[in-house]
């Protein structure tokens, strides 16, 4: 593959913004230095910075201070049995991105932090390696668990809602 810099300009990279930015959750893409190369419009909106703003910069520099307080990490977050999955309580909260973090273990890095507004937040940051075995960038989405949470509790009710109407409608037959 071609080098760094050019890298961006590959198709395969171009599609993945494309892509990235249909997805209504916050992404961010960054080099293995930790240099912001990409934004999704989710990103834009939960951090209130524009894409132009946050390209170029250091992921840290944009996040420093309420937006990296990790204080819990999860251990194979790609396993659906979640009975078993392994937690690293930290004492103190971590304060280095999960991008960054993801460059420095070569993994893909799961970890917990609240907002200000206390909505609990999972950031997973997965590096992309390329056919030398090296990292091309990293690639972190940030879900917002409480917001899913109160999704799925909208949902239930709906689905409870659901069920008494069709319980009636058969009645009514």
């Amino acid at each position: 593959m071609r080098d760094t810099q050019q890298q961006w300009e590959d198709p395969r990279f171009i599609n993945m913004y494309v892509l990235a930015d249909l997805v209504n959750q916050p992404i961010h893409i960054t080099t293995p230095d930790g240099v912001v190369r990409f934004v999704n419009k989710a990103w834009s909106t939960m951090y209130r910075k524009p894409l132009e703003e946050a390209v170029g910069r250091h992921i840290h520099d944009l996040l420093e201070g309420e937006h990296l307080n990790y204080y819990l990490s999860v251990e194979d977050a790609e396993s659906e049995d979640l009975e078993n999955l392994s937690y690293e309580h930290f004492t103190e909260p971590k304060s280095t991105s999960a991008a960054v973090q993801a460059v420095e273990e070569r993994r893909q890095i799961t970890c917990l932090t609240q907002t200000p507004t206390y909505n609990q937040m999972m950031v997973t940051a997965t590096p992309i390696f390329n056919d030398k075995n090296e990292i091309v960038c990293v690639f972190t989405l940030v879900q917002d668990l409480t917001a899913m949470g109160r999704w799925r509790d909208a949902i239930e009710q709906e689905m409870q809602k659901n069920t008494v109407l069709q319980r009636e409608l058969q009645y009514l037959r």
